[in-house]
């Protein structure tokens, strides 16, 4: 008998180390297939069968062409033709197209040798890896959504590693500075973000970031960069906190970075509006009133103010437009600014008044200043406006004296000189308007005169003295002053006029009262310029006055200025001959015109004694 006992115990292992296998094989929570090197089945366990949708004994012997789809069969033979040809393992990950559903799977590819040494099989472990896959795009999904959020707002994120010294940065983190994003490698180093800071914050910001890190003091900062790229400088508000690991007990600092350069811009245009006239550009009432305010707190004396307010700007808007108006405003407001001296405040604090604030000014450089804004404001020209400003000022030369008292006084002198330049300014602004007027219609020119003369001649008829009589040859010469507001393209239009430029037209006898009311020589004349399209019949414009109620010399104009125009050729008609224009007289007498008059005006015209000057003459 031989003694067998070792090799018995042998056999015993053997079989316990195969079950122990073949249990772990069978149960493993991994998929595992065993192919043979031509791609046939030799076996597969629980998971395997259970991805594939079926038992192990559906599998057992099966090609893996039978298996598969052609072109999936085609690539896991590649791989395990690799396999059985290479030493070590092969790792891929896959999205694999299952019976039992597609799925994410890490597959490792490794050859079994038998006891020659030649290739047994090859073993195919996968791992479902589907729930992290989800949880990655997830993640994905959420940093892109992130990102995005980041790019959009203009947010960026960045974490500086305090022992490389080097900055993680978001995309937008470096779009903020002008640099190309690679997300393979999205880091800067910690002195190349400090040198794009611009050198007048540099300072104060590495001993923000110094407080920060050694005593832990939020960091919240605006400062200016320059960017890389444009060399633009942006205004930029980080804010970092300090970031200490409890388990290695490592420092980092995470912050954000957020480029405020438009919020800046607006808050510094917000508070330019809210300080500066949005016309001119200079200081605003509120800015003068504050401004104010600190010198009659202060002991600083002498302090003068100089009033000026610009003559003739309500005529200017009625006769040339607004536009003319703000022009004369913008360039006073210039001569101003220009002649004053830095240190002086230059505030417009009305319509068409500005005042002068000078510290340390007695009342010789005031005047002295006054003598050259004035000259300055003359040699100026606008639209062959001359602009005209009446100035007064006043001093306070006692810390006790109450500024507003100073305004006062240098207000009534402004007014007391604006008795005299206003009157002037007006009447040379109503020679103005009626220059630029002609220039505009030569017709209009002709027109006027000739109305202005019978307006003469018929007020002579009717009895007039030699003051009225003038006062309404002056009144048919400016009847029509009123269209100077009227677009040259309505006043020279060939042809017959439409509805709407017609309403356009019936403007200018409101105009022509609205420039005319306020010259102190020309008040009287306007009430003759508003009513002269007035009807006896009270159809006229623009009140509808009625009979008696029309002013006489309105009623006169009336019939000197329709009887000129009939008697003049217009592009839509012919001219009239004289017997038409006397018999269109007195049809509309009693309707049109004062029947009265009409009639002292037709038997003049008849008898010669009235003589009407034709276009030719």
């Amino acid at each position: 008998m031989n003694d067998i006992s070792d090799q018995k115990q042998l056999e015993d292992e053997l079989f316990i180390s195969e079950e122990r296998y073949r249990f772990l094989f069978e149960n493993s929570g991994v998929a595992i297939g065993y192919y043979k090197p031509d791609g046939t089945v030799i076996s597969y366990n629980k998971k395997a069968a259970e991805n594939m949708g079926g038992q192990i004994s559906d599998f057992l012997g099966k090609s893996i062409y039978e298996l598969f789809p052609k072109e999936d069969a085609n690539l896991y033979m590649d791989r395990i033709t690799k396999a059985a040809e290479s030493e070590g393992q092969q790792e891929y990950e896959d999205y694999v197209p299952l019976r039992s559903g597609s799925k994410w799977f890490t597959s490792t590819f490794c050859k079994i040798l038998n006891s020659k040494g030649n290739v047994d099989g090859i073993q195919i472990v996968l791992q479902d890896i589907t729930e992290r896959k989800q949880v990655e795009e997830k993640i994905k999904e959420s940093e892109g959504r992130l990102n995005s959020a980041q790019l959009m707002a203009h947010v960026g994120n960045w974490e500086l590693d305090l022992e490389t010294q080097t900055i993680w940065a978001s995309e937008e983190a470096f779009n903020i500075y002008g640099m190309d994003y690679l997300p393979a490698s999205p880091y800067l180093p910690l002195s190349f973000v400090q040198r794009a800071v611009l050198p007048e914050y540099r300072e104060h910001m590495d001993k923000a970031l110094a407080v920060l890190i050694t005593k832990n003091k939020k960091y919240d900062e605006k400062y200016k960069i320059k960017k890389r790229n444009t060399g633009e400088e942006r205004f930029v508000h980080t804010y970092a906190v300090l970031n200490i690991n409890e388990i290695d007990n490592s420092r980092k600092v995470i912050g954000s970075i957020l480029d405020i350069t438009d919020y800046k811009n607006a808050e510094n245009e917000i508070k330019f509006l809210g300080d500066h006239d949005q016309l001119t550009g200079m200081y605003n009432r509120r800015y003068y009133d504050e401004v104010l305010t600190q010198i009659n707190d202060s002991n600083s004396v002498p302090v003068t103010l100089i009033v000026a307010d610009v003559n003739g700007l309500k005529l200017t808007n009625d006769a040339f437009g607004h536009k003319s108006g703000d022009a004369l405003l913008k360039r006073v407001a210039e001569v101003l600014v220009n002649e004053s001296r830095a240190g002086d405040t230059v505030a417009r604090i009305g319509g068409d008044e500005f005042v002068l604030i000078l510290p340390e000014t007695n009342a010789k450089n005031a005047e002295e200043i006054i003598d050259r804004i004035s000259l300055a404001v003359r040699n100026e020209k606008i639209n062959n406006l001359i602009p005209s400003i009446s100035v007064g000022y006043a001093v306070k030369e006692n810390i006790y004296d109450n500024i507003n008292d100073v305004y006062k006084k240098a207000e009534d002198e402004m007014y007391r000189h604006k008795l005299f330049d206003s009157s002037s300014m007006r009447s040379k602004t109503v020679d103005l308007i009626m220059k630029t007027l002609f220039e505009k219609n030569e017709r209009e020119m002709l027109h006027s005169e000739r109305v202005s003369e019978l307006c003469a001649e018929l007020a002579n008829k009717f009895g007039f003295g030699n003051y009225k009589t003038d006062q309404i040859k002056t009144a048919g010469l400016l009847h029509d002053i009123g269209k100077i507001g009227i677009d040259e393209k309505i006043l020279n239009k060939a042809e017959k006029l439409s509805d709407e430029e017609w309403k356009e037209i019936k403007k200018h006898s409101e105009i022509g009262y609205r420039i005319l009311s306020g010259v102190n020589e020309f008040s009287q004349i306007a009430d003759f310029i508003l009513a002269h399209h007035e009807r006896w019949d009270g159809k006229g414009y623009p009140k509808g006055l009625e009979g008696e109620e029309i002013a006489i010399e309105a009623r006169i104009i009336a019939i000197a200025d329709s009887f000129d125009a009939m008697m003049s050729k217009r592009p839509y008609r012919k001219a009239f001959d004289e017997d038409e224009a006397i018999e269109e007289i007195c049809k509309c007498a009693g309707t049109q015109f004062d029947p009265s008059l009409a009639k002292i005006f037709v038997d003049s015209i008849r008898n010669k004694e009235l003589v009407f000057r034709t276009i030719a003459e």
